[in-house]
């Protein structure tokens, strides 16, 4: 009786222990739980980084070569009739004038940004409108999930033209774990550049992780996403042979092809996954490969063919539960 006693407590402390490792690991998780809704704080503040455009102007040159470029154009103006000192200070306010014009055009810049990222939320789920559970919302509550700071500047292209670089760091004020989305956009794109942040916010939110429990064709089943790096011309006989012996070490099978048309159809914001760039990527199943060889159509081969394979192959492996 007294074994069978120890035997119990040493399985409730191993559960407790389990759980209370699941629950230690998720705390330490940025998002945490993916289930959940969560909140922004709508008060955003912007920071203004460096201008990588004047950084190199400045830099990139020694100050020899810098003194050198001011003295031949007062000899230029000097040249055309301006006396030496006018001749200096006239290049000195051409310099004030260029300087003051890009501190007038960047004004607003910041706000600008928090409004397109604002905006950016709620095209994305107008876009995406297949997902069912909203997952974050920006609010004007004194308590949220999560705070928000934006970073931006200018940087040159290298046409000599100047473009936008902007960084936005989101903090989980549960445990205080940082997670930072960068973009960048020509000038002409300002417009994009918040609801392009948006949408790696959200993207980096909703998008399925694996492995993924979901019912495929009514059958509840627990899917392993793998990769085949392939750099040469393979035979699709021993790509399958490979993805089947990854699977095999999962204790699982290669996906069936009806399978994987209903996870492609079901999206990677439900549950499923994205075709992605029809230029790199193939799919095994468990007869064939779907071989994506232009953007509008995917040709299917089975292993009898010997074709050049994506630059990468996914092998989904699924496991009935």
């Amino acid at each position: 009786m007294m074994k069978n006693k120890k035997r119990y407590l040493t399985l409730v402390i191993l559960l407790i222990s389990a759980n209370s490792f699941a629950s230690s690991n998720n705390s330490f998780s940025f998002w945490q739980n993916k289930n959940q809704a969560k909140t922004i704080s709508s008060n955003i503040n912007f920071t203004e980084g460096v201008n990588l455009q004047e950084f190199e102007e400045n830099f990139s040159i020694t100050n020899q070569e810098l003194r050198n470029q001011y003295i031949n154009e007062a000899i230029d103006l000097m040249q055309a009739g301006a006396l030496g000192s006018q001749a200096m200070n006239m290049v000195l306010n051409f310099d004030d004038r260029a300087f003051d014009r890009r501190q007038v055009a960047k004004k607003g810049l910041g706000k600008t940004l928090l409004a397109s990222f604002r905006a950016g939320i709620e095209s994305f789920y107008q876009a995406n409108y297949q997902i069912s559970n909203r997952k974050l919302q920006l609010t004007n509550a004194s308590s949220f999930d999560y705070s928000a700071h934006l970073h931006y500047g200018i940087y040159p292209t290298h046409n000599g033209q100047s473009a936008i670089y902007a960084f936005i760091e989101l903090t989980n004020q549960n445990n205080y774990l940082i997670k930072s989305f960068y973009v960048k956009a020509r000038a002409q794109q300002i417009d994009l550049l918040g609801q392009a942040l948006a949408t790696r916010i959200l993207h980096d939110l909703h998008k399925t992780e694996y492995p993924l429990e979901t019912k495929l064709n009514g059958q509840a089943v627990r899917v392993t996403l793998s990769h085949l790096n392939v750099e040469t011309l393979t035979q699709f006989q021993d790509q399958l042979r490979n993805a089947k012996q990854i699977c095999r070490s999962l204790n699982s099978k290669l996906i069936s092809k009806p399978q994987i048309e209903t996870l492609m159809a079901k999206g990677i914001y439900n549950q499923g996954h994205s075709r992605g760039n029809l230029n790199q990527f193939s799919y095994i199943f468990e007869k064939g490969v779907f071989w994506n060889r232009d953007p509008y159509a995917n040709q299917v081969l089975f292993p009898s063919y010997s074709r050049p394979t994506a630059t990468k192959t996914m092998v989904f492996c699924i496991k009935n539960i």
